[in-house]
């Protein structure tokens, strides 16, 4: 599918799972040329956050609180209020 964890261009494979090995390797060594590398899981977690796209509740404070502040969890504590209309209500 061409949709994508980290906000970035990129692409979901689906297989079977006896396929996965032979499919991971052919794209290493088809990609080799243009750049094409693994990453770890955590980059691309980077890239998602960068992105703004949130991952509940681990993205908040609450879970990762500052040292210099109480935990807060809502859109404007977390600088994000620019992702919701003040004047929308229910969400």
């Amino acid at each position: 599918s061409r949709t994508g964890y980290t906000g970035e261009r990129g692409y979901e494979i689906f297989c079977r799972g006896q396929d996965a090995g032979t499919i991971w390797d052919r794209i290493l060594d088809e990609g080799k040329g243009v750049g094409i590398i693994p990453c770890r899981f955590t980059t691309l977690d980077m890239l998602r956050v960068e992105s703004y796209l949130l991952f509940y509740p681990y993205d908040n404070s609450q879970k990762y609180p500052f040292e210099s502040e109480g935990p807060g969890d809502t859109l404007w504590e977390l600088g994000l209020d620019f992702t919701v209309s003040p004047g929308k209500t229910g969400f």
